[in-house]
């Protein structure tokens, strides 16, 4: 599939490009790597989220969502920072997520952490 879209190469070497061209697009890009029972890779593939009406949320919501599964005690300012985003993008993305249920803030805003919510 990947060859097709000028993304993969034969040799096995073309996961660094599809790496960099899914996440030029927007999308991310998770490796599991497992050697039991025998050697393994998943490679989890996420490209935005859907909301209620099946329809998908902006870039900035899923790239916000997945920096925060991987570390849910990111503030906002932490979160503008490595997204080299003003916070005001960062708290619109929040506002889409808590909307989409996706996301709850549990404590303070010094203190605090986000909960991911499961669907």
């Amino acid at each position: 599939m990947f060859l097709m879209i000028n993304l993969g190469e034969r040799a096995g070497s073309g996961l660094p490009k599809i790496r960099q061209g899914w996440e030029i697009e927007g999308g991310t890009i998770r490796l599991f790597d497992s050697f039991e029972p025998y050697d393994q890779t998943r490679l989890e593939m996420t490209w935005g989220m859907a909301d209620e009406t099946g329809k998908m949320t902006g870039k900035m919501t899923g790239k916000v969502f997945d920096l925060l599964v991987s570390n849910n005690a990111l503030t906002v300012s932490e979160l503008a920072a490595k997204l080299e985003k003003s916070e005001s993008t960062i708290e619109r993305a929040i506002r889409e997520l808590c909307k989409l249920e996706r996301l709850r803030r549990v404590g303070s805003r010094k203190s605090g952490h986000w909960e991911i919510l499961d669907d």
